[in-house]
């Protein structure tokens, strides 16, 4: 039933949505940040009425670092098509966000990517890729911030995939900090009921700042083994509460 109300709610929030679409495309002809800013403020609404409708229950715990006094790129283990949604909700100000290039082919949901200002990573070519990440870097450089899964794709198990090292030129080249995450749940809510929305507990943890170039020269060299080392022990911290809910039930 959850599913059917979630179908119904966000198939006409985003053909209400057309409209401001076209309106938001019209301002970013003038203010491109306006056009940013605006989109992802729809966009988090959404996200509201997702978690609102699914009745998901948060365990959270770091939340204090998502807010930085500088720009920084976020970094966390994917377990789900809603962790994005996830972190927006969390999240006031905008973000960059990077996506599959494979959601091109995705209706509402690659428009709203693209007017957000995100990107599409196309890993089957090494200078489409490679401009992609400069474009962002550039970004980055400038103030903004982003966030990265650098699996690569979503595990379909709890094992975490091997965090890929290109991904945290992000970081490393404008030299800002990373902000490591690690989240479980959100594939209890969506999809392991093959999308029937269920409300489950979201684990939610948030990491203190990692500053790359204070780590040691090798573990620069291999800083997404490094920060992967890190993100998994906040994933073991919540896989542990997971499991002291469930017996406690």
């Amino acid at each position: 039933m959850r599913a059917v109300i979630f179908i119904i709610i966000i198939s006409i929030h985003f053909i209400l949505g057309l409209p401001y679409l076209g309106l938001i495309y019209l301002i970013g002809i003038f203010n491109y940040k306006q056009r940013i800013k605006m989109a992802y403020a729809y966009n988090r609404l959404t996200s509201w009425w997702l978690y609102t409708i699914s009745g998901a229950k948060f365990v959270t715990q770091g939340l204090e670092n998502l807010y930085q006094d500088t720009n920084v790129v976020y970094v966390g283990n994917h377990r789900s098509m809603i962790d994005i949604p996830l972190m927006m909700l969390f999240m006031k100000d905008p973000i960059i966000l990077i996506g599959k290039d494979s959601i091109k082919k995705w209706p509402f949901i690659s428009w709203w990517l693209h007017a957000m200002g995100g990107y599409f990573l196309d890993r089957s070519s090494g200078k489409a890729g490679f401009k992609t990440i400069i474009s962002a870097i550039n970004r980055i450089k400038n103030g903004e911030s982003c966030l990265i899964y650098p699996e690569g794709t979503r595990s379909r198990t709890q094992e975490m995939l091997p965090f890929k090292q290109g991904s945290f030129k992000l970081a490393s080249k404008p030299c800002v900090p990373i902000i490591p995450m690690a989240v479980l749940g959100t594939a209890d809510v969506f999809e392991n009921n093959k999308i029937n929305l269920k409300p489950e507990t979201i684990y939610f943890s948030v990491g203190e700042p990692i500053y790359l170039d204070q780590l040691s020269e090798e573990n620069q060299r291999s800083s997404a083994k490094y920060v992967q080392s890190i993100i998994q022990i906040m994933y073991d911290e919540l896989l542990d509460k997971q499991a002291i809910e469930k017996a406690s039930k």
